[in-house]
């Protein structure tokens, strides 16, 4: 009887093999599927960053609508202090580029960790620097 009581105390070598083998099977299926996740939330930062950069500037605009008609409002009146603050860019690796004329936003550029959101005919669209 003692015998038998050892034999069932602990696994066997070819149980804890398979055992390995199994989990080295799902970590070689799962870790592929995650590599990209990363990127993908860079990328989503990115333009999440940019959009409430642009809205910022757009807010300014408007602002500085109040004091002079809305067609006169270029690039030189939009406070770039103030839009960084608006903003909450606080980080020193970001480039934020844009261009008002007559009051309208027609360039603008969001730059952060080699990627890029910029403004195209269909609102901010991410590009890859390199």
């Amino acid at each position: 009887m003692t015998e038998k009581r050892m034999k069932r105390a602990g696994f066997t070598l070819i149980e804890l093999i398979v055992v390995l083998a199994i989990l080295a099977v799902l970590a070689g299926i799962a870790v592929p599927s995650m590599v990209g996740w990363v990127d993908r939330a860079r990328e989503s930062q990115v333009l999440l960053e940019a959009r409430n950069a642009y809205i910022s500037l757009e807010t300014l605009v408007a602002e500085a609508s109040i004091e002079k008609d809305v067609s006169q409002i270029v690039t030189e009146d939009i406070d770039e202090e103030v839009l960084w603050e608006m903003a909450g860019i606080t980080d020193d690796q970001v480039i934020l580029e844009f261009q008002v004329e007559e009051g309208e936003i027609t360039e603008f550029r969001y730059e952060k960790g080699g990627r890029a959101a910029v403004l195209g005919d269909e609102g901010l669209e991410l590009e890859t620097i390199e």
